[in-house]
């Protein structure tokens, strides 16, 4: 299993405390440290994304990238939200809409917000570590951060660069 298969699977948003940091690269959920420092376990895959192999150009692999992070947004975006995630809504890097913005049937059939942020967090700590998503000027812009096809998608340079 990969280190992000694993601390989805052992993610649990109502008891345990995590925190994943894509500046200084570290994804720790309780006492487990998967990622320190850009130093993890080498036994381990960082992540297993489908369509991508070794022969896959770096162009597709960031398109892939970002079609699956444009998902992972989504379904933040639109998650469950507790009284957790809204004391610390302005500590966190992505905007997801507050309770009021949403639809009935939003606030039922959505996520869990904390999970839903873990899963995003992750995965794009995960797959720039691995190499699968990079910055690519052509791509993203000469800018310092890229703007997702939702606006308020906005990733720094700094969390994909190493």
């Amino acid at each position: 299993m990969s280190i992000y298969g694993d601390f989805l699977s052992n993610f649990s948003s109502e008891n345990k405390r995590w925190k994943a940091d894509l500046k200084n690269k570290t994804l720790i959920c309780e006492d487990k440290k998967y990622i320190e420092s850009s130093m993890y376990d080498i036994r381990h895959d960082l992540i297993v994304i489908d369509g991508i192999n070794s022969d896959t150009s770096r162009k597709k692999c960031n398109e892939i990238c970002f079609e699956i992070i444009e998902n992972l947004y989504h379904k933040y975006k639109y998650s469950i939200p507790s009284e957790r995630s809204e004391k610390y809504r302005q500590r966190e890097y992505f905007r997801a809409l507050k309770p009021d913005e949403m639809t009935d049937e939003q606030l039922v059939t959505g996520e869990d917000r904390n999970y839903a942020r873990a899963a995003l967090e992750a995965f794009i700590l995960c797959a720039s570590l691995a190499g699968y998503l990079t910055w690519d000027e052509e791509q993203m812009g000469s800018h310092w951060f890229y703007q997702g096809k939702d606006k308020d998608l906005i990733i720094l340079k700094k969390w994909i660069k190493c």
